[in-house]
């Protein structure tokens, strides 16, 4: 009985991962089409030095992930996803407002303004977050500083990551499980920076319970999402803050994670951050890095990590994917495995 609920469970996770790879990948498509060449208008033709892999290829890794993802939930590191309630109308409203923004998107990026937030936001919404932050990242309509933006966030990421966005943030869960085992998670604390929506922190609480999580995103309008997402989560405080001036006292916290933060942080803004981890974290505690790709981690997609910031406003993402992780963390006084 046992074998057939687990092969009847492997089939089920399966099935979900091809719709949503389905659903989301055509929205990839057609926000792509919409986004037209690599170069801009005013530039030269910019050609890849690289091969982009073919869809066989992605579909390949897809898969590679979804096994991995219901491996681990086999072996009790976390629960089963939980899928979102099948609303049909809302899916649809959705995939409409995703694909009029996309339009925007796509004007911003063949006119090079990824600088609008700047000057549009609300004061009270910019005020004292810093410049590197006031940007339209992805050339998303507000940036990160609005209601709407908000909103739509997690079906953009789902869409670029063909709808394994949440599957790539379970990947954390069994490093933050090693770190607790044998321990009473009543009595131990985790930070995680850049919490944005919530999409890893509702993991978190899932997979640990009884854990006391502070969450901390420098955008307003992401914490009020965040919050509403974990309305049922009562150890789980958010606040706003910046990685690189942690509101929290030294040896706080006994696990600090990131997800998708420091591809989007400034050279400099990373050196503090990652020194900020170190001042915060207690001795022994575990730092969990969740973040894009760099060149040769995985040479077949090489080319995608090319034209990511061809395609989309990532203004340090060219650095990122050379930048040396082992180096950055171990300056700061944390070993990198």
């Amino acid at each position: 009985m046992a074998k057939a609920a687990d092969i009847a469970g492997r089939l089920g996770h399966a099935a979900r991962a091809a719709v949503k790879t389905a659903w989301f990948g055509a929205h990839y498509v057609a926000a792509r089409r919409a986004s037209g060449p690599l170069a801009r208008p005013d530039e030269a033709p910019f050609r890849l030095t690289r091969k982009l892999p073919a869809p066989a290829v992605l579909l390949a890794d897809i898969r590679r992930l979804v096994a991995a993802d219901r491996l681990n939930v086999e072996r009790g590191f976390y629960p089963p996803p939980e899928g979102p309630p099948l609303d049909l109308g809302a899916a649809l409203g959705m995939s409409r407002r995703f694909l009029d923004d996309a339009r925007e998107v796509a004007r911003r990026r063949r006119a090079g303004a990824g600088q609008e937030v700047a000057g549009t936001a609300e004061p009270s919404k910019a005020a004292g977050l810093p410049r590197y932050y006031r940007q339209n990242f992805h050339f998303q309509t507000d940036g990160y500083l609005s209601e709407g933006s908000a909103a739509l966030y997690d079906f953009q990421v789902e869409t670029l990551f063909g709808g394994t966005a949440q599957a790539m943030r379970r990947q954390a869960l069994p490093l933050l499980g090693a770190a607790f085992a044998g321990r009473d998670q009543r009595q131990l604390g985790l930070l995680e920076l850049g919490c944005g929506t919530g999409a890893l922190t509702a993991e978190i609480a899932r997979a640990f319970p009884r854990l006391s999580v502070a969450a901390i995103d420098p955008s307003t309008d992401y914490l009020d999402a965040a919050r509403r997402r974990l309305a049922g989560a009562p150890r789980v405080r958010f606040s706003s803050g910046l990685a690189e001036a942690l509101p929290f006292a030294d040896a706080s916290f006994d696990a600090v994670a990131s997800c998708y933060l420091f591809h989007e942080l400034p050279p400099k803004i990373r050196k503090a951050a990652a020194a900020e981890i170190a001042r915060v974290l207690k001795p022994g505690g575990t730092y969990v890095h969740l973040d894009s790709l760099q060149y040769g981690d995985a040479p077949q997609l090489d080319a995608l990590l090319e034209a990511f910031p061809r395609l989309f406003h990532e203004p340090y993402y060219a650095s990122y994917r050379t930048l040396d992780l082992d180096a950055l963390f171990r300056a700061a006084g944390i070993g990198f495995v």
